[in-house]
């Protein structure tokens, strides 16, 4: 993994701006033109070393105080960054600024240099940037940065916004001098565009809403119709894994998300879609999936794995395995390949990447890019379909929702002392762990309360190692499996990689004695901490994030593949080179939100996992989507190192599935058809799994009857030590109603709804008696049953139970005639009060009883029987 020296990004990035944007009232929009109004007070200097860092000031409003970092050795500027909605059917011609009110500055030492960019990777040697001072740039008699404005305009999920960055400060390095531009008045022209969907998403709307300089108003988008609230998934698999995820499809189905879609590689292939090459005709067939949905699906689950398909990639099936679910090849040129994998690309709608048609795709300055994706992607690399089992079974079940260990391992990627050519320039992967540490747990008490196992170079993890005796640390490979095996919930790691493994790089001697990290003497060793080998000790579902280079190569044996294989859970890293953030002050690297690059992308992808307030709360699809997004706006995305970041950062895993949140299930114990009694109580019972086969207790789940085109609940019950949770309910009007039982989730479970069933209310079947109140004693007399539905018509050939109550006996069971009439003759041979009871068994019709009394008496009864029995309209004989 590369890593790109940042240094002074750890600069307080407070430094504000007293940026005071006056909102036009009303809008100054001369039909296709928004102006805006930027004044700034001031700005401050800043010690840094030899040279000085240079702040606006006293930010206030929306805008945004940014530093581009762009190319090493010239001199760092701070700029001025505001997000511009736009309306769907509009983008930008030209943004133009007029600036005024000069304010000049006289520097005692030159501005800061950017910092150079070194890979981090296990080599003996290395070849960072020598450029830490630009010879030429600080020549300069004109004013640096030349540009005045730039502009990127993003379409997320139907919703249009710019990203408008000012530069009011200009630096003339061979006079050393600073001029601010204390009032500026930008232009921003609009142009028609073809308008991308017909929808919006309006969580996204609101978003921007909130963070933008200027809004258009929402009725811009009255036309477009917004998204629906349910999340669909798309599935991507090849033939051979479609029944093997069945139970998955069935899972999410089941939690509520709407549409749940699976789709072939070889159904694409063959469906006719238009495309040059296979991964085209993949993105085109779900770009129309997307589109023809109104913009329902939220999330791409990729199941199968990919080999190197840089070029060219494949264009017929009989080229693939029958795993084979191929990547799109970015062009990325570092130091160890040319191409990366980057399955954004299935799921970035508005742009080809390959806007000059030459079929090589994402280059720089030749090919428009879609920063924004439209939906969350993962992808889990399997090539058989017993490892996809193993990995849905884990999935499934996972269930363990206590809060267990995270481990967190920092190895130096970068001395302070004197390394190379970079004197004062550090990185140490243990500090950065320490500060990711702290800064999580203040934001979620889940993180807090975890059992920390720190797995650093040195303690404190705070200071500067500055000799190799300083190197007292905890981290190394034995300590590290053993952390593993004891199943951690999340493992996070800032370190040198390989395909394989990541590395330390340890100051093993001072032999010359100078205080310096000799790399090209006996004094650095290179030591492995995790390889692919520790993770066949995890057994159960764990989030990995490594700011490591190449250890998520999944076109590849990699170390993300056996994370996510073994495991079942995901790996957040990177499939080529990346890069990081050197600092000269340790206390700026303690501060992430100092951090640039994939620094700035390990620590963001966390903040928006475990932020309780965020929409990606413990989803980390949607925490990869938000960092994304988020990165583009922090980073200078012409420049090569800021967009290899992008295009390498990978997600492997299923971004549905969220992290410390256990699946549940529910079974429904009664029949899937019931007819019931109106007015009568009845009991469904269901019982309460975490994951497919352990009971949960004290788990509340709820009744659920759809009526009026929505669900409501009806009742709530609570399972018992076993599982089981009963409902008892009671339906006065007959009809027919369908109900579910649900399970709605919580912080740290995932919901479930159950399948809908019928209830069938209806009317009791009714029963007309004739029998003696007063009978004698071991003679016998008869008892009359006449039985007939609730519109009065006769219930044939219907079977009837005669039951003595008292003596525990059943007496008779016969079948009613075509009149619905059958006759029992008892004898009872104990004296006294009887109770007796007819029942009808419910054989095809819900169940019914009547009891009555006779007593039983020592002399002789007489009694009439008449025929025939007629009823009369009160249903008396």
């Amino acid at each position: 993994m590369k890593k790109w020296s940042l240094l002074a990004l750890a600069v307080v990035l407070f430094l504000a701006v007293n940026v005071i944007y006056l909102q036009p009232q009303p809008p100054k929009i001369a039909s296709s033109t928004i102006t805006l109004t930027l004044n700034i007070s001031g700005i401050s200097v800043e010690k840094a070393g030899n040279y000085v860092k240079l702040n606006i000031t006293g930010i206030t409003g929306k805008w945004k105080v940014v530093y581009v970092i762009s190319t090493p050795g010239s001199p760092m500027i701070p700029s001025v960054q505001g997000i511009v909605l736009l309306p769907p059917t509009k983008t930008i011609s030209r943004v133009s600024v007029v600036k005024s009110g000069v304010i000049k500055y006289e520097l005692e030492e030159k501005v800061l240099p950017i910092p150079p960019a070194f890979p981090v990777a296990p080599t003996k040697t290395y070849s960072p940037s020598k450029i830490i001072y630009n010879t030429s740039a600080y020549s300069l008699n004109t004013p640096y940065p030349s540009k005045d404005v730039e502009y990127l305009v993003l379409r997320e999920r139907g919703v249009s916004y710019a990203i408008v960055r000012v530069y009011p400060v200009k630096y003339i390095p061979v006079n050393n001098t600073v001029k601010l531009y204390t009032n500026i008045r930008i232009t921003i022209n609009l142009k028609d565009v073809k308008q991308s969907y017909t929808f919006y998403d309006l969580n996204v709307l609101n978003r921007v809403k909130r963070s933008a300089v200027y809004s258009y108003t929402q009725t811009s988008y009255s036309s477009l119709q917004p998204i629906a609230v349910s999340e669909g998934i798309i599935i991507l698999t090849r033939d051979i894994f479609v029944s093997t995820l069945q139970p998955l499809v069935d899972l999410r189905k089941r939690q509520g998300f709407d549409p749940v879609k699976v789709v072939t590689v070889e159904e694409i292939v063959n469906s006719g879609v238009e495309g040059d090459d296979i991964p085209e005709k993949i993105r085109n067939y779900l770009y129309n999936l997307y589109t023809s949905s109104g913009g329902v699906y939220k999330y791409l689950l990729i199941v199968g794995d990919t080999l190197d398909w840089s070029s060219p990639p494949p264009t017929s099936l009989s080229q693939l395995d029958d795993w084979d679910v191929p990547a799109r090849y970015f062009y990325n040129p570092d130091d160890y390949s040319t191409y990366t994998p980057c399955d954004w690309y299935y799921v970035t709608f508005d742009s080809t990447w390959d806007t000059d048609g030459d079929r090589v795709f994402g280059e720089n300055g030749q090919d428009t890019p879609d920063w924004s994706p439209e939906m969350a992607v993962g992808r889990i690399p399997v090539r058989d379909t017993t490892t996809l089992q193993q990995i849905i079974d884990k999935i499934l079940n996972y269930s363990d929702i206590k809060i267990v260990d995270s481990v967190y391992a920092g190895a130096i990627l970068f001395y302070y002392v004197e390394e190379g050519d970079l004197y004062g320039y550090g990185a140490q992967g243990d500090t950065r762990a320490e500060a990711l540490i702290q800064k999580l747990s203040s934001i979620n008490t889940l993180i807090a309360n975890s059992h920390f196992i720190r797995l650093y170079e040195h303690f404190p993890a705070d200071t500067v190692i500055t000799n190799p005796s300083q190197l007292n640390g905890t981290l190394n490979y034995n300590n590290m499996t053993t952390a593993l095996s004891e199943n951690p919930n999340l493992i996070v790691w800032f370190a040198h990689g390989w395909y394989d493994s990541a590395w330390r790089k340890i100051w093993y001697q001072d032999y010359d004695n100078d205080g310096k990290v000799d790399d090209n003497s006996n004094e650095v060793d290179w030591r492995s901490f995790v390889d692919i080998t520790s993770y066949s000790y995890v057994s159960q579902p764990c989030l990995t994030v490594a700011m490591s280079c190449l250890t998520n190569g999944y076109d590849t044996d990699s170390l993300g593949e056996a994370a996510v294989t073994n495991s079942g859970g995901w790996y957040l890293g990177w499939d080529r080179v990346t890069y990081g953030t050197l600092f000269t002050d340790i206390s700026a690297e303690l501060n992430p939100d100092n951090w640039l690059w994939a620094d700035y992308y390990t620590y963001r992808f966390l903040y928006h996992l475990f932020s309780s307030q965020d929409p990606a709360y413990l989803n980390p699809g949607y925490a990869q989507v938000s960092v994304a997004i988020e990165y583009v706006n922090a980073h200078d995305m012409k420049d090569e190192g800021s967009r290899r970041v992008w295009m390498a950062a990978a997600l492997l895993g299923d971004p549905v599935q969220k992290v410390y949140t256990a699946n549940m299930f529910l079974e429904l114990l009664n029949q899937t058809k019931i007819t019931i009694l109106a007015g009568k109580t009845f009991k469904i019972v269901s019982r309460v799994y975490v994951g497919t086969s352990t009971p949960s207790s004290n788990t509340r789940v709820e009744l659920q009857v759809y009526e009026n085109g929505a669900w409501t609940t009806l009742d709530t019950s609570y399972s018992d030590s076993e599982g089981y949770a009963t409902f008892n309910v009671v339906f006065n009007t007959p009809g027919n109603y369908t109900l579910r039982v649900v399970y709605l989730g919580n912080s740290s479970t995932m919901p479930y709804y159950g399948d809908t069933f019928t209830v069938e209310v209806v009317e009791a079947i009714r029963f007309v008696l004739g029998y003696p109140r007063v009978a004698t004693v071991n003679a016998l007399f008869p008892i009359r049953v006449h039985l007939y539905y609730p519109n009065g018509s006769p219930m044939s050939n219907a079977r009837v139970l005669l039951y003595s109550e008292t003596l525990n006996t059943l007496l008779g069971n016969t079948t009613t005639d075509n009149e619905g009439f059958v006759r029992f003759e008892v004898t009872i041979t104990q004296l006294g009060v009887h109770e007796f009871n007819v029942t009808y068994p419910g054989d095809t019709y819900p169940q019914t009883s009547q009891s009555f009394t006779i007593e039983i008496v020592d002399y002789q009864v007489y009694y009439i029987e008449s025929l025939p029995y007629t009823i009369n309209a009160s249903g008396l004989y």
